[in-house]
């Protein structure tokens, strides 16, 4: 398993069992969803704007060796890098989103239409994955953006974007995030998960906090 932000200079063990340095969650992501609709209403893709906490987005422009002054007000040419560094996806990163027809996972083609802006201290990246749906998919469409390591932590906006019309209607649910303290807990023995740092090990356990968004006729 290659974890979430390996790929921006950030040391994390890679393997089954990873370990961190920090607390975890350590990434703070807002994410917006647009639903994209063919013409029988069915889902044909997926829009995605994340938005980045602000000390992450600090990190990273140390990371490209800009903001010295700690200003967060970066030039042009560092921009350009800074949107070098962040849409540079390894091949094994699949963007944390997984998309369930009926309970049977389906496939998402690579990113399209992808950019990076910097916006008050913050990045913002955007792209959007176009949906494979099963040939004799039902009623009930579900998505789930989640981190399995729970390195980055996704917050989904309760507004929906839809461009066409679906056949049928979506929402938001939000995870029980009360719950999902308790069940890690549990899983790991005790151990908060906002406790988890330096040398301790852990099994994938970041879907109990994804958010989810259903599309469903049969509500």
């Amino acid at each position: 398993m290659i974890l979430r932000k390996a790929w921006l200079g950030i040391t994390f063990a890679l393997g089954l069992a990873p370990t961190v340095v920090g607390a975890l969650p350590l990434i703070f992501v807002q994410a917006k969803i647009t639903l994209i609709a063919d013409e029988s209403g069915a889902l044909s893709a997926i829009g995605m704007d994340w938005l980045y906490d602000q000390e992450f987005t600090h990190l990273l422009a140390h990371e490209i060796g800009a903001d010295e002054d700690e200003t967060m007000r970066l030039s042009s040419a560092e921009i350009e890098r800074l949107s070098q560094l962040v849409l540079d996806w390894p091949p094994e990163f699949n963007g944390d989103l997984s998309v369930f027809a009926d309970g049977r996972e389906a496939a998402l083609l690579p990113r399209e239409d992808a950019t990076m802006t910097f916006e008050f201290g913050h990045i913002r990246e955007t792209y959007r994955r176009s949906v494979v749906l099963p040939d004799d998919a039902g009623t009930q469409i579900v998505i789930k953006l989640f981190d399995p390591y729970y390195i980055t932590a996704y917050t989904v906006l309760p507004e929906l974007e839809i461009v066409g019309e679906l056949a049928c209607p979506a929402r938001v649910i939000k995870a029980d995030l009360d719950a999902a303290h308790e069940s890690v807990s549990s899983l790991i023995g005790g151990i908060q998960v906002g406790d988890l740092t330096g040398e301790d090990i852990y099994p994938p356990f970041g879907e109990v906090f994804s958010d989810i968004v259903l599309i469903s006729c049969e509500e």
